[in-house]
């Protein structure tokens, strides 16, 4: 299994209209928060780091904290980088049928186009559920297909098979998108999602656990700390800095929660920039694993603020397990 992309919090939905970070919705000990959209309209994802893709495993957490009457609203969904429309996964329910059904449907950038609806009931209101969706053929505009699972069902609760590309994504999808809902009111307000991931294959019992700044690290060449980043709702007032190359920053990081687990891969996300006058251009992303350093090799940071992000399946050269996950600490390195 390759990891494509994952993420849960609002530095990973960079692009659009900056989503809503909510304090319920989501399971503790995986994530720490919930994201919703904004009034304003979708949250996109930047670019998955591997490119463009036609088919994929999209796996999140859903919770609806109120039925809507009439009124669909987005969850997650497959977008195109330039192109504002989206192929969502949604919830809706009637002023006659208050109990949710999920929809995939189709949003054209001001409405709706329902392809196919679950039967009603398939999503426990107030509650976390689990959404796996899989993206076959999207380029086929006869097999495409899509299927929706709730709680690691063997059977989907919904499935559509036809064109997809309809949504004007040419033949490939390259993002995701959180929302849109209404351009008014409050009612695509009442999802919630979080533990969002990408893959290559099957996510069904795979999890998300956000493992956020919660100590001081091993060492410390930055200007500020840990507890200048830790905030769940990203502030860029909120800053730590460095301005010479191989300056290294570490802190130690929240645990996984109990259980048995293995380890797909890490995926790690840092907002930067990069002033006129700085002595340096890149940041490294990495970890602190057993007092040897593991970092990329850098991503050029611009004048403005951007998410940059790293996905490792291995680190320092070997698979990862749950002991050692715990151990790591968050490495970021400034370079010329």
């Amino acid at each position: 299994m390759n990891i494509l992309w994952a993420g849960g919090e609002d530095i990973d939905f960079p692009n659009g209209v900056a989503p809503n970070v909510a304090n319920d919705g989501f399971s503790a000990g995986y994530a720490r928060c919930s994201l919703n959209p904004s009034v304003g309209g979708a949250a996109f994802s930047n670019v998955f780091p591997a490119g463009a893709i036609t088919a994929c495993w999209l796996h999140f957490t859903a919770m609806q904290t109120q039925n809507q009457n009439g009124t669909e609203a987005g969850f997650v969904g497959f977008g195109k980088s330039g192109v504002s429309k989206a192929l969502m996964v949604t919830a809706y329910a009637t002023a006659s049928a208050q109990s949710s059904m999920l929809r995939i449907s189709k949003w054209t950038g001001s409405s709706w186009t329902n392809l196919n609806s679950s039967p009603t009931g398939v999503l426990v209101l107030s509650a976390v559920n689990r959404i796996d969706v899989q993206l076959v053929a999207f380029a086929d505009t006869v097999n495409g297909t899509i299927n929706v699972y709730v709680n690691e069902g063997t059977v989907p609760v919904v499935t559509y098979t036809g064109d997809l590309t309809q949504t004007s994504f040419a033949t490939n999808v390259d993002r995701l998108v959180i929302g849109p809902g209404p351009g008014t009111g409050i009612d695509h307000q009442k999802n919630r999602v979080s533990e969002i991931i990408v893959a290559d294959s099957d996510t069904r019992g795979l999890r998300l656990v956000t493992a956020a700044p919660n100590g001081a690290g091993s060492a410390n060449n930055w200007t500020g700390a840990y507890t200048t980043i830790d905030e769940t709702t990203n502030s860029d007032a909120d800053n730590i800095y460095a301005d010479a190359d191989a300056e290294d920053f570490q802190c130690a990081l929240i645990d996984l929660p109990a259980g048995t687990f293995g380890c797909a891969g890490i995926a790690i996300s840092a907002r930067a920039l990069v002033t006129e006058s700085s002595a340096v251009s890149k940041i490294k992303l990495g970890v602190l694993d057993a007092a040897v350093v593991d970092v990329d090799a850098g991503q050029t940071c611009t004048a403005g603020w951007v998410t940059y992000g790293r996905i490792a399946k291995t680190i320092n050269g070997t698979a990862l397990d749950p002991t050692r996950l715990n151990a790591l600490q968050l490495n970021l390195r400034a370079a010329t």
